[in-house]
């Protein structure tokens, strides 16, 4: 191998990669730069002898002093491609980035530079020259104009060409004050072909190069009306190695080359493809549709990069375009792998998720990005909420009228008018006025479960796992885990619900049912194609659109006749008081215009489903638990007998004398959250995080079960450990608000949920021993964690058996009435 180190800057990118391979090849060492987690990826990934990695972060900013350590030579490729970072980001990694490589090579003494330049460099970056019929040659120069550039600021590929330009003049004009530098650029076509098959394929669009205008032809997208002098990435790279070997080759006039196989325009190129993969012919837009192109084309001059450089014959276009389309399909097949494995599935009753702490997707032309840290939530959800805080909209859920609600409208005016009333109502200093309530219903609750255990289980499977549907011959004592959404109904409209199939209960239940079903991704075409929303209802596949008119009247009479109850019975004492109707209404001096009514109508519409099944995953969790680690339940119990004694019942008021209870609802919430992957946020502006181009309209992800089992956070982090926050309220909210979202989408009845949940856990320690119930043969069966999948996860059917812990116990129980 030679002894000859090249650096080259960005490798893992489309060109750079296939430059390495053919350095490699020829006997060359490589050194490659990447960023942040990029650079990790590729250091434990790619091993090749010869190629090293080292890690810069910004180009136009970072110290290059250990990278060009004992280099020979530079290759500078990395640049952003079009609309990939805003105009500052792109002007600084183009002209700064360049500049700041340049710079510092000459300082170290290295003295071949070979930069990747444009075309766009040959022409203005209005592009219009291109259709004037012209041919370029390398003594071609693009010219800018800053007062026109201020009316193009928006135009993502005049921003790319004008910092083009800007940054070759540059680099010339400091090759002119160095003469010892031996430089040349390379001025490439629209370049496509295959990926590198040495280096980790593209995570997502933003990575994969020009190829994603292949993509973009081969999925029914728009065909440029754009100039298309086209080049199989191989002969780019190729030419940038030949240049190497050829230095010095002159001045700037001289040592510039076109590197390009022919003008091919891109609707030639989608009519070769539909020719020859009919495939795909019928994904490609018709051909008669595609815009014609505003003039005639201008050809580029690449005489000297086949003479002067010796590329000699390109790979033709027809080739070229073959190999980039095999490569699309093969990548949209690696897409479609890596979706199905980062779906976090449970396994032996652990969650399995092997992602960095952020990672950016595509997939299937949906950018996604996965947090499974911490940190990295509170960064973006948190501390740039203004941005991060929109939900993805899906035209199924906006049919049935889902998306009325806050949690899934979006980041706008209505959003918070709706969040604001229910705020308010629950903010931690209002909702002391509904403990009472709380600790009744969690006293029903043990006492229904001590006289009927096996109703635990049936009713989860009722509520939770099956979709929430209801056998009609359920019992009236059969509603025990539904005690949840009792006292919802109660604080949201003031209603007591009376029976197991009481309509103002089982039909919001029943439309939260509907929900789970038409919500799962892919369950209906008319989120990838809307227009089906149009359908005549006499043409054949407009059939969901009657189901569709069936959900959404059950999604309105479960918002609606609620509320209209609790208006109309606040005044008849019917209504039981506090309810969050009552104090909407009530706190109006006049009465509620039609669009303040309809506002407070979803917004206590979303109290249920925010509510209910969280709540229901995490009691069966605690009572898990308590069977898996009886020592952590003999000590919860010792401290209430300590701090409440056992002649009354645990109040909530106790609550802040109980810090090892706290500690295991805490434990709880971390344990096992109830949205292991949250709910989705949505990006509403390009950003950029630790090297991450993070783009508008990117579902964010918070994989919340890999922060509560960070083991660099939680020791043991599959162990129950209550004592892990030494009962130290800030480390338990750590871990707990982690279950409750992020930024401005956090609950906000999280404090009234908290509340449900630590009345239910004191109240069964304090009268119960939690206990494994018994299979048909009377021997115990412990549970095993285990966890269904879905967006809200329930731990796995298994028996358990309440046991009075003393006949003291089951007086105080009974003397609690069911009546307010």
């Amino acid at each position: 191998m030679s002894e000859t180190l090249v650096l080259v800057t960005g490798v893992g990118g489309f060109i750079a990669a296939h430059v390495a391979d053919q350095l490699l090849e020829r006997g060359y060492r490589v050194r490659g730069t990447a960023r942040g987690p990029k650079y990790q990826a590729l250091a434990e990934t790619v091993k090749r002898p010869g190629l090293e990695f080292v890690r810069i972060d910004d180009v136009a900013t970072s110290d290059f002093t250990a990278a060009l350590a004992g280099v020979d030579a530079v290759i500078h490729l990395a640049c952003p491609l079009p609309g990939r970072k805003s105009v500052e980001e792109t002007f600084s990694s183009a002209i700064e980035g360049t500049m700041n490589v340049v710079r510092q090579a000459q300082r170290a003494g290295v003295k071949k530079l070979v930069v990747t330049s444009s075309f766009g460099c040959l022409l203005s970056p209005t592009h219009m020259p291109a259709f004037h019929g012209l041919t370029f040659t390398e003594q071609d120069w693009g010219v800018t104009d800053d007062a026109e550039f201020e009316q193009q600021k928006d135009n993502k590929f005049y921003v790319y060409f004008t910092a083009k330009i800007k940054t070759e003049i540059a680099l010339w004009d400091f090759a002119r004050a160095h003469p010892e530098l031996e430089v040349a650029t390379i001025l490439p076509g629209y370049v496509i072909g295959p990926y590198s098959a040495s280096f980790p394929l593209p995570a997502d669009i933003a990575s994969m190069g020009t190829n994603d205008l292949v993509l973009q032809i081969i999925t029914g997208g728009a065909v440029l009306p754009a100039p298309n002098w086209l080049v199989d990435v191989r002969d780019v790279a190729r030419a940038h190695v030949l240049a190497l070997t050829r230095l010095p080759l002159g001045g700037h006039g001289d040592a510039r080359f076109i590197v390009n196989a022919a003008t091919y325009p891109w609707a030639k190129a989608a009519a070769h493809i539909a020719r020859a993969r009919p495939a795909l012919a019928g994904r490609i837009v018709p051909l008669d549709t595609i815009a014609p192109l505003p003039g005639v084309l201008s050809g580029l001059d690449n005489t000297r990069s086949k003479t002067v450089l010796g590329v000699g014959s390109y790979i033709t276009p027809e080739d070229t375009l073959g190999a980039a389309v095999d490569a699309v399909l093969a990548l949209q097949k690696h897409w479609a792998q890596v979706n199905r494995e980062i779906r976090c599935t449970w396994r032996q009753g652990l969650l399995k998720c092997s992602l960095g702490n952020i990672m950016h997707l595509n997939i299937f032309g949906q950018h996604m990005v996965v947090i499974s840290s911490a940190k990295v939530a509170k960064d973006l959800l948190d501390k740039k909420g203004s941005i991060y805080s929109d939900r993805p909209q899906s035209v199924i859920l906006r049919l049935c009228g889902y998306t009325r609600t806050f949690p899934l409208l979006s980041h706008n005016e209505t959003w918070r008018k709706q969040r604001r009333l229910v705020a308010y109502e629950f903010n931690v200093g209002s909702i002391s006025k509904y403990y009472a309530l709380q600790e009744k219903e969690a006293v029903t609750l043990v006492r229904n479960l001590l006289d009927n255990p096996d109703n635990l289980m049936r009713e989860i499977q009722m509520y939770g796992v099956n979709g929430f549907t209801f056998p009609k011959s359920a019992s009236s004592n059969n509603y025990d885990i539904r005690r949840i959404g009792s006292i919802i109904m109660r604080v949201t409209y003031g209603y007591q619900v009376k029976s197991v199939d009481d309509r103002m209960l089982a039909i919001p239940l029943q439309s939260l049912g509907n929900f789970s079903k038409i919500s799962t991704p892919g369950a209906f075409l008319v989120d990838q194609i809307p227009a089906l929303q149009y359908l005549p209802r006499w043409m054949p596949g407009s059939g969901f659109l009657d189901k569709v008119d069936t959900w959404h009247q059950m999604f309105m009479d479960s918002c609606w006749d609620p509320y209209q109850w609790s208006k109309t019975n606040i005044d008849t004492g019917d209504a039981l008081m506090p309810n969050l109707c009552a104090s909407i209404i009530q706190s109006q001096e006049e009465p509620l215009s039609d669009d303040e009514e309809a506002q407070a109508v979803y917004a206590t519409g979303s109290i249920l489903g925010g509510g209910l099944d969280t709540n229901m995953s995490s009691v069966l969790s605690f009572l898990m638990a308590m069977i898996l680690y009886p020592q952590v339940q003999a000590k919860g119990q010792a401290e209430l007998d300590l701090v409440v004694g056992k002649n009354r019942l645990p109040e909530l008021s106790d609550r802040p004398n109980l810090p090892y209870l706290r500690s295991i609802m805490a434990e709880v919430l971390r344990w096992s959250p109830a949205l292991p992957l949250g709910i989705p946020h949505a990006l509403e502006e390009d950003d950029d995080y630790e090297g991450y181009f993070l783009p508008k309209g990117s579902l964010v992800i918070p994989n919340i079960w890999e922060m509560s089992h960070d083991p660099e956070v939680y020791t043991d982090p599959m162990v129950f450990n209550p004592e892990r926050f030494d009962g130290v309220d800030a480390e338990m909210a750590k871990a707990s608000s982690l279950a409750f979202g992020f930024g401005r989408r956090v609950c906000p009845g999280m404090h009234f949920a908290e509340g449900t949940l630590f009345s239910i856990i004191m109240t069964t320690l304090a009268t119960c021993d939690v206990l494994a119930g018994l299979d048909e043969n009377g021997k115990e069966v412990m549970p095993k964690y285990a966890y269904t999948s879905g967006t809200i996860s329930f731990p796995e059917p298994f028996p358990v058996k309440l046991q009075l812990r003393s006949a003291a116990a089951a007086t105080l129980l009974a003397d609690i009435s069911t009546v307010e």
